[in-house]
């Protein structure tokens, strides 16, 4: 996203309770049903997927587990992600071993929704010793992780010579993305990985275990078999590769038998071979697609050409000043504030973004001109209502769940509020593309008393601390981070922005002008 980090959305681990729209915590949502679910994808190269890679030489053979030296795996994720799957397929494979062995295990579960971490415990011991089935810190031979951030805070149950096996991307917990923006610096994969390193050196393997079941099976869903089959190839795991396969087929439905095995042998592949190299994006087509989404926003009767003209000239301002900004943040920036005012106040914004090239250092223009973009426009229901279907929605919908089935039937619930003659109005409804389309064109709506005040005065607010009070500041970075952090929605950011304005010796964003306000709830989801 142009605004911040990049959000990862792996919709076979998103929540589907619709807690947030139960409480009413967010004025606006997006329902996405998938149809008539797709197969996986069909492979005709299961056999020789794996042809010609070398048979491991296990780290702990069976006969090593007989004579006394336990092996213990730890399999850490969060909900969602594939813990039960792994540890269930590896109890399988126990089962059929010989009677000079004994296992024993213990899935806790742990907080298995919204990101919760889930951990299982497996160890494998000789027949008639007492071992506990938890391993103790650094007790583990092998600690595999279904995400980076759990894989990260779960090192201290690995052994000195223990392997750590970890997907290579991780879920955003609601911490992060909540973040008041004060973190320095802000928690990403790249450091994860770099702190891992430092710790783990040759005892770690970082693999795209989602991105590959994603690419090559259509569903994220069977990266924990391609884990699995990469911790196999690195003689991690002390089990045959018939016991393994076995135990796919007892531990798994028969329709998802062949799609994990399959995955198990692209793991085995992705650990001999390393990742396949990932598509490279393409500007243009992100470009193309803001063009579309401003030409849609247009009443009939506006003219395309004009709107387009000025999207380029100010696109090719901003990209003079700030070379470094990737050309995309800055088309969506442009994007965003002729989408909101037909670019009333394009002019104004590009002079204060020639501002920000004077007043600020290279290392903190980028996000110096993400906080001033955010100042000149509010979310209002006017502008997410265009934000709903646009192409640009529908083109990140299509990518991310299009390949889950055949037909996505998306819904939107929304909670639009008005402050008007001392009364708050919110009406709960689910809108219809139609609604969403008429009131996209209602900008006279914010002519109304009241409209969304609050959010206006705090963007100016935020904008004269940007212009005038930051550069005097003796940690600018932390200064941005502080203003940027003001978000959220509605009550959330309004206490942010009293509490980090007035960091700044100013008096923080007015309070609302409303008086002991009456909400109004009409709820029209039901009709």
């Amino acid at each position: 996203d142009a605004y911040g980090p990049k959000v990862r959305i792996d919709p076979q681990i998103c929540v589907a309770d619709g807690y947030c729209a139960k409480i009413l915590a967010c004025p606006s949502f997006e329902k996405i049903r998938v149809i008539d679910f797709l197969p996986p994808a069909t492979r005709s190269d299961e056999v020789g997927v794996a042809e010609g890679l070398p048979e491991p030489a296990p780290r702990k053979t069976l006969e090593d587990i007989a004579a006394g030296n336990t092996w213990r795996v730890v399999v850490t994720g969060v909900g969602g992600s594939g813990v039960t799957t792994i540890t269930r397929v590896l109890a399988e494979a126990a089962l059929a071993l010989p009677e000079t062995l004994e296992f024993s295990f213990i899935d806790q579960k742990g907080l298995a929704q919204r990101n919760g971490q889930v951990t299982s415990h497996l160890a494998l011991y000789r027949a008639g010793t007492a071992n506990d089935p938890v391993t103790s810190q650094g007790g583990a031979d092998l600690l595999l992780a279904a995400d980076l951030l759990d894989g990260a805070r779960s090192l201290s149950w690995l052994a000195s010579h223990g392997l750590a096996l970890c997907e290579e991307d991780m879920q955003i917990p609601l911490s992060l993305m909540l973040d008041d923006g004060e973190r320095e610096p802000p928690l990403t994969p790249q450091r994860l990985h770099e702190s891992l390193r430092r710790a783990l050196g040759e005892r770690l393997c970082l693999l795209p275990s989602r991105r590959t079941a994603g690419q090559r099976l259509g569903r994220i869903v069977y990266a924990p078999a391609l884990l699995l089959g990469a911790a196999w190839q690195a003689g991690a795991i002390p089990f045959p590769l018939e016991a393994m396969r076995a135990a796919f087929e007892r531990a798994l439905p028969a329709r998802e038998r062949a799609a994990n095995w399959y995955a198990f042998l692209l793991g085995r592949k992705l650990f001999a071979t390393g990742p396949e190299p990932m598509p490279a994006d393409d500007p243009e087509a992100e470009l193309a697609l803001l063009r579309t989404s401003l030409v849609e926003s247009l009443p009939p009767w506006a003219s395309a050409d004009a709107l387009l003209a000025r999207f380029a000239d100010a696109l090719q301002r901003l990209t003079d000043l700030f070379p470094e900004v990737p050309v995309t943040h800055l088309a969506r920036y442009v994007h965003d504030l002729l989408l909101y005012d037909r670019g009333a106040s394009l002019a104004d914004y590009l002079r204060e973004a020639e501002r920000v090239v004077q007043r600020y250092a290279p290392e903190h223009r980028a996000l110096a001109l993400r906080v001033l973009t955010k100042t000149h426009f509010v979310k209002d229901e006017v502008f997410v209502a265009h934000v709903l279907v646009s192409p640009l929605e529908a083109a990140h919908r299509e990518h991310t769940y299009g390949r889950l089935g055949r037909t996505l039937r998306v819904s939107h619930p929304n909670r639009p509020r008005l402050e008007l003659f001392g009364k708050t109005f919110e009406i709960t409804l689910e809108s219809r593309p139609w609604m969403l389309r008429l009131m996209r064109h209602c900008r006279f709506l914010r002519r109304l008393p009241g409209w969304h005040r609050r959010e206006r005065e705090i963007a100016e607010h935020i904008r004269r601390v940007l212009l005038e009070d930051v550069p005097r500041e003796a940690d600018v970075g932390l200064a941005l981070r502080r203003l940027d952090g003001i978000k959220g929605y509605r009550e959330t950011r309004y206490e942010k922005a009293e509490r980090k304005l007035a960091a700044f010796g100013r008096r923080g964003a007015p309070r609302s002008r409303v008086e002991n306000p009456v909400t109004v709830r009409h709820d029209l989801a039901a009709r």
